[in-house]
């Protein structure tokens, strides 16, 4: 890697970023603590999602795999411990949304994306621990999902009741992407490539139903998967595009059809056409239906699926022309979203100053550095096809 050194991205993973979560994060609970002011002080609400608990197993996953340090998976395992026994509801079956440091539910709704996070947690438990009990965690939540959260439309709902009634007022993709994500890391496990073929499916729905001619994928949907317009909250996330191009290459990479690589192409185009800033670097965040920018913001989390698109794609898929937007959009991340004083992400070039949160923790900017050193092993790359 020419353009982004690797070194950049483990030093920063492995010296700085992993370290503060590692410090931060455990408690004696097993629940890890995901809200902090920009000093790494915790919030006095010590409350955890399965979105954040799951993330952040994620990233200790990811530190002992490149560590092999024992202080990684002792947090993985707690956390883990915790994920699976204090989140569950033994009643309705499933886990709740949030619970406190005791396991007491916070928020008692079942949610599709908080799900998928499990399984991605789950698998990658198993990759970095060898522990065969994590997969078949990982396989029992995606037949949940499966069974519980389909809406008999080929798609699944996002927020359900307790109870599994749904409460969805509208539908998103997001859940389904990050479904797609976790089951291609189950089937990165060993024993588990079957779930290549349930990715499959579920790529399937949304390249079949969603995705739209000019090759952009809208957010949010009626009951019917119909695209919403935008004086109903339709729009067209932009980070999501770079995200879907990434994963949809990986997937191809991994054995998937390789007709997986045009909408891969399609989705990191609309991407770069719609939200790249040629002057600045960066992505914007979103667009409406029209392809029209809706704000002229950027988050940080956007910038890191777009930087990860543009370094998969610039090398595994030879695209030489993608250099320098990616060395645009690196440099601007770093120099306005980088904490240089006390280590750490702020979610935006201005305004609220904390690290963490009930959902990103920083799970976005672990993904992109492990990409960048797995891209730097000399059989990464691979021509076009």
């Amino acid at each position: 890697m020419t353009d982004a050194s690797p070194v950049w991205f483990r030093e920063h993973l492995l010296e700085e970023l992993l370290p503060l979560w590692l410090r931060h994060a455990p408690s004696d609970s097993g629940l890890f603590r995901c809200r902090f002011d920009a000093d790494w002080k915790a919030s006095p609400d010590l409350s955890g999602t399965l979105t954040s608990q799951s993330r952040l197993i994620y990233n200790f996953s990811v530190g002992l795999r490149l560590t092999g340090e024992k202080r990684y998976e002792q947090a993985l395992r707690a956390g883990a411990g915790f994920l699976l026994e204090r989140f569950a509801d033994p009643d309705e079956g499933g886990w709740h949304f949030s619970v406190d440091p005791r396991g007491r539910a916070v928020e008692e709704a079942k949610d599709s994306y908080g799900h998928a996070f499990m399984v991605f947690a789950l698998a990658h438990a198993a990759l970095a621990t060898g522990d065969e009990g994590y997969a078949e965690q990982a396989r029992e939540v995606w037949e949940l999902i499966r069974t519980r959260f389909s809406d008999g439309r080929g798609g699944i709902w996002q927020r359900m009741s307790r109870d599994f009634v749904p409460r969805d007022e509208h539908k998103s993709q997001n859940p389904i992407m990050h479904l797609f994500e976790a089951l291609l890391a189950l089937a990165a496990v060993p024993g588990h490539q079957e779930a290549l073929r349930d990715a499959e499916d579920v790529a399937g729905f949304v390249l079949r139903r969603l995705l739209r001619v000019d090759g952009s994928l809208p957010e949010f949907y009626d009951q019917d998967w119909r695209e919403l317009p935008a004086d109903r909250r339709g729009r067209i996330d932009i980070g999501h595009q770079f995200e879907w191009a990434f994963l949809l290459s990986r997937a191809a990479e991994l054995g998937l059809d390789r007709n997986l690589l045009e909408p891969s192409r399609q989705l990191l185009a609309t991407g770069m056409k719609l939200g790249f800033d040629a002057e600045a670097g960066g992505i914007f965040n979103a667009a409406a239906p029209d392809g029209s920018l809706l704000v002229g913001r950027k988050g940080w989390w956007q910038q890191c699926e777009a930087i990860r698109a543009l370094m998969h794609h610039s090398i595994v898929r030879c695209r030489e022309d993608l250099r320098e937007p990616l060395r645009k959009s690196l440099e601007f991340f770093r120099t306005r979203f980088h904490d240089a004083v006390k280590g750490g992400w702020f979610p935006a070039p201005e305004g609220a100053r904390h690290k963490g949160g009930p959902h990103k923790v920083d799970y976005h900017v672990v993904a992109m550095c492990e990409e960048a050193l797995r891209l730097d092993r000399p059989s990464s790359g691979q021509a076009d096809g």
